[in-house]
């Protein structure tokens, strides 16, 4: 029974058995990632959604893009939450009194869907309900795919915590040294995530699929994330 974790407030609320048996909440934004956020979380939405973003903790004022351009101190200042209707890359920055740009640019795409489809752990998450199937009952599914072997992301909370917080794409477990070498001559490795293909979005390994069905035999762009470090590689296709 948090008080709003599609915004990331993690504090419990009054009704919380958690308040019932003593626990008391605490400030919940001054450690672990601190730089500019944005928010919410869950990056699918129906119709429309409302983008929050919260500055580096150092302080400054933040500036936001939401037409793909790097952000800077001339883009648009952001003053509070504002809509989007369509699917949109919210790209933002924190930039103190003296003109520099606190900690590392944030950047967030988020995707106008006909219907989002919560895996259960979040659905229990934003519910406040405990579900017959909580994160923790959630076995990893492992699919080897033209030599990686890949987590949909999504589907595994405790790979969404240890990456950054991304919650779609695919996780590369492992690379085989053999039928992964095109990937490993790129220079991608293990334990990233690959979110994209050329102009193409990768929520999940049935769009990677496709994706290398769609782009077999082409040197093509690929798009990694991991930690808080988004990165591009060049891979020639079997």
């Amino acid at each position: 029974m948090f008080l709003d974790p599609a915004k990331m407030d993690y504090r419990v609320s009054p009704q919380s058995p958690a308040a019932k048996l003593g626990f008391k909440n605490f400030v919940m934004d001054n450690f672990g990632h601190t730089m500019t956020r944005i928010a919410p979380f869950w990056k699918e939405f129906e119709r429309q959604t409302v983008i929050t973003i919260t500055p580096d903790q150092r302080g400054g004022a933040v500036y936001y893009t939401t037409d793909g351009t790097e952000p800077t101190s001339k883009s648009k200042k952001y003053t509070g939450p504002f809509p989007i209707d369509q699917s949109t890359l919210v790209k933002a920055i924190t930039v103190n009194t003296k003109g520099e740009v606190l900690g590392f640019p944030n950047e967030t795409f988020y995707t106008e869907v006909d219907k989002v489809v919560y895996p259960s752990w979040y659905q229990t998450l934003i519910s406040g309900k405990q579900g017959q199937n909580i994160a923790r009952q959630t076995v990893r599914a492992k699919v080897e795919v033209a030599g990686l072997v890949l987590i949909n992301i999504k589907d595994e909370p405790d790979l969404i915590d240890a990456s950054g917080g991304y919650n779609s794409g695919c996780f590369i477990d492992t690379i085989d040294p053999q039928k992964g070498n095109h990937w490993l001559k790129s220079g991608i490795q293990a334990n990233m995530i690959i979110q994209g293909i050329e102009n193409e979005k990768i929520i999940d390994i049935t769009g990677l699929q496709k994706a290398l069905v769609k782009y077999a035999g082409q040197t093509v762009s690929v798009k990694t994330v991991s930690g808080y470090e988004s990165k591009t590689f060049q891979v020639q296709l079997p």
